[in-house]
């Protein structure tokens, strides 16, 4: 999406939900299958929450702006990226 490929240098600085986001997913993977080993993101953005992440999973992230997927490649480069719509 063209409006997101226009946000995506400043998405972190503005929007990133990982203080909130990260600390909500850890916990529901700890209720609701503690042994996971891998994690899918949808709308995955700049992979500002996968990054908190990454120690833990094996990461997969789906967005459709590829700007923002640039930036999270960067930031996770183990992990995979998928430029897609996610409906």
């Amino acid at each position: 999406m063209k409006q997101y490929d226009r946000l995506a240098e400043y998405y972190d600085d503005v929007i990133s939900g990982k203080d909130v986001s990260a600390p909500y997913v850890m916990s529901a993977i700890r209720r609701f299958n503690p042994r996971a080993k891998t994690l899918l993101e949808l709308g995955c953005g700049t992979g500002d929450v996968l990054k908190v992440l990454v120690n833990r999973f094996e990461l997969t992230g789906i967005d459709s702006s590829s700007e923002m997927l640039k930036i999270a490649e960067k930031k996770i480069p183990d992990g995979k990226f998928i430029r897609g719509d996610i409906r």
